[in-house]
């Protein structure tokens, strides 16, 4: 089945095209276009001439027209057609290389991994080598690289890319095993396209420069006094090096006490723990990615998906206590800010009222009412470092809350590298106790003996192309032994017997036949006796011989032949030695052979590129030769020159100096080619 008029690079590769098109001899205009982009190359009976991009106004040159059909051989897309046209590109523009070594080169320029990764597929395509190839097998000229994918190949019915030996590097190895599956060398049985690339990722916007803190709450109560001077020095964060990180220390029991709120912060809006980004976070999630990729490279494990925490319930509406005497910090968790302890773990906030004591008046559990719309203006969201320095003495609550995060920090990643690499990890919700081990998988069953492959047909061919390429270099020898060794494996190889003969034709090349040595003269003996007395002449008594040779002639002119040599041979039976009969004998013998005329035989006509199948015929005119693509004849006065090499060897050479070659699969007698070259002189 042959490729379509129209296709596709995406379905068909545009050297498969090329080497189609070659194998019927077609000629015309390819077009290829991708786009908005159109090129064409032109084709004279199946070779590669030129190449353009169909622009009339530029001047054309062969080496841009070489440069834009080596840029064809890159594109893995768009549609292509092919138009039946006699082109009239000049020779002085045509291409000198021919059609198999115009592949090679335009193939091995691929330099890129993704168009040969497009070409080829992934890893998981399937290769094979073809039995034969559209281009002549002689012609080419492959590199080490190629040389050594392709006896890989022959070992082999079928391999994949990862198979292959890598010697020089995935790029060298591609582009070999690209080539030889261009010049058709090998094919693709399988192949598995590679995923289509996503589209580039959208510019994530600018971030959103952070609120302004939000206006106090006018409140009827009156305000805390501010902290005292050891509150502020309790307050203050110590200075940590960068090289070093505070030990843990153990964590504090949770407490109870209910959260107290200075004035101000009851127009901040509630919201669950995560959703802001105060500076701090940023670098938290640096020091926890940082940890986790060291912790990872050591110890070869992943921490396993943490349980979502539960969304932290908001606490009750800030109140002021004037029974207290200063104003008491707590974090969100509902534990007393640290003031001289190590920072603590999260705990998700579980507000309790606190009981009332002898001197003391339990806080009302209601809220507050919403301020007015006049006397304050509804608040919007702010970040957590912004509360928390709500929350502080101006300037420290940014301090103070990258002291906590960098305090958190420091015990999430002493905890991944001391007790995160343990034998087993406890379970966040259920105990290691109540778990139940994995089922062990069933044992996968033992995969069956692979069977021997038979590698006699890839030996063979292998063979045959050895040969090919030494008869090609001209190594009539080592071809020689590759065929008498492809003939012991399969002796019915009728290309192989065929070469062959052309080898041995080349080794030992007919030499003249010897002339005849003259015989030496012998001295004549002496006689002693006397010859005897000539016996007396008897006059015959049958048909007279000069009428017997008369009637033959007579016969011989009426067309008579069978009658002429009935005559011929009574006369010899007469008289041999009459001088006439000799030449009418001969004469009768060349018309007997003409009779015969015209002599046909099988034979094979080599052209530039491939042979043809016809029949050879010798006229009494001249020489005919009739096959599917050709149909000559050439009388005598059109014949320069004439050869036969031996019974299946013919080279004809006219006189405006064109040269054929035909291999004979029936062989010429020496004696017919004789008379054939007397009537032909």
């Amino acid at each position: 089945m042959g490729i379509p008029v129209r296709s596709d690079l995406r379905q068909t590769s545009l050297s498969t095209i090329l080497r189609h098109l070659y194998s019927e001899r077609r000629s015309g205009i390819l077009h290829v276009s991708r786009h908005t982009i159109q090129k064409r190359v032109h084709l004279r009976e199946g070779a590669i001439i030129f190449a353009d991009n169909g622009d009339a106004e530029s001047t054309p040159s062969r080496e841009r027209a070489q440069e834009i059909m080596f840029s064809l051989f890159t594109w893995t897309s768009g549609d292509v057609v092919f138009e039946d046209w006699e082109t009239n590109i000049s020779e002085a523009l045509a291409f000198e290389s021919l059609t198999a070594e115009l592949i090679l080169e335009a193939t091995r320029a691929i330099d890129d991994d993704e168009i040969l990764g497009r070409l080829l597929g992934t890893q998981e395509s399937i290769f094979a080598c073809t039995q034969t190839t559209e281009l002549p097998l002689f012609k080419m000229r492959l590199s080490p690289a190629e040389s050594s994918v392709l006896t890989f190949a022959r070992q082999r019915k079928q391999f994949q890319r990862w198979d292959l030996p890598r010697v020089s590097g995935e790029l060298p190895l591609m582009r070999a095993l690209n080539t030889l599956v261009s010049v058709g060398l090998l094919e693709i049985r399988e192949k598995v396209e590679l995923p289509e690339p996503e589209p580039p990722p959208m510019p994530e916007p600018p971030m959103q420069q952070p609120a302004p803190p939000p206006a106090q709450v006018v409140s009827s109560t009156p305000e805390p006094a501010a902290p005292t001077s050891a509150a502020e020095e309790t307050w203050s964060p110590a200075p940590v090096p960068d090289a070093q990180i505070p030990a843990p220390a153990a964590p504090a029991p949770w407490s109870p006490d209910p959260v107290q709120f200075p004035d101000g912060a009851a127009s901040l809006t509630p919201e669950p723990h995560g959703t802001a980004s105060p500076p701090a976070r940023d670098d938290v999630e640096k020091l926890l990615d940082a940890y986790e990729n060291k912790r990872a490279r050591e110890t070869g494990r992943h921490l396993p998906p943490q349980h979502p925490a539960p969304t932290p319930t908001p606490p009750n509406p800030p109140m002021h206590n004037p029974a207290v005497d200063e104003p008491q910090f707590q974090t969100m968790s509902g534990a007393p800010s640290p003031v001289a302890n190590e920072p603590q773990p999260p705990q998700v906030y579980e507000p309790t009222p606190p009981p009332a004591g002898p001197d003391e008046t339990p806080l009302p559990t209601t809220s507050l009412p919403p301020p007015s719309p006049v006397q304050q203006p509804a608040a919007p969201k702010v970040r957590l470092s912004e509360r928390l320095g709500a929350l502080m003495p101006k300037g420290k609550g940014r301090v103070i809350a990258a002291s906590v995060a960098l305090g958190l920090a420091a015990l999430v990643a002493v905890w991944l590298v001391w007790g995160g690499d343990s034998g087993s990890e406890p379970d966040p919700v259920v105990s290691a106790s109540t778990k139940e081990p994995p089922p062990e998988p069933p044992p996968e069953p033992a995969p069956p003996p692979d069977e021997p492959e038979d590698t006699s047909e890839f030996l063979e061919a292998d063979l045959f192309y050895r040969a090919n390429v030494a008869f090609g270099e001209e190594d009539y020898e080592q071809a020689k032994i590759e065929l008498e060794a492809l003939l012991g494996l399969k002796p019915e190889f009728k290309a192989a017997e065929l070469l062959l003969d052309k080898v041995n034709l080349e080794l030992e090349p007919p030499e003249p036949e010897p002339a005849p040595k003259p015989k030496p003269k012998r001295r004549p003996k002496r006689k002693t006796a006397r010859k005897p007395p000539p016996p007396p002449s008897v006059e015959p008594t049958g048909p007279d011989p000069a009428e017997l040779f008369a009637e033959a002639q007579l016969a011989f002119g009426q067309g008579d032949i069978e009658t002429a040599e009935a005559k011929l041979e009574e006369l010899r039976a007469l008289d041999p030695s009459y001088a006439q009969a000799a030449e009418l004998v001969a004469e009768l013998a060349h018309a007997r052979w003409l009779a015969k005329l015209p002599l046909s035989y099988s034979a094979k006509h080599d052209h530039k590129f491939g042979s043809c199948d016809g029949v050879i015929t010798l006229n009494a005119d001249g020489i005919g030769f009739t096959s599917e693509s050709h149909s000559w004849s050439w009388p005598f006065a059109q014949l320069a020159r004439t050869e036969r090499r031996d019974s299946k060897q013919l080279r004809i050479v006219t006189t405006r100096k064109k040269k054929f070659n035909f291999d004979l699969r029936d062989p010429i007698q020496l004696v017919d080619w004789s008379k054939f070259l007397n009537l032909a002189n």
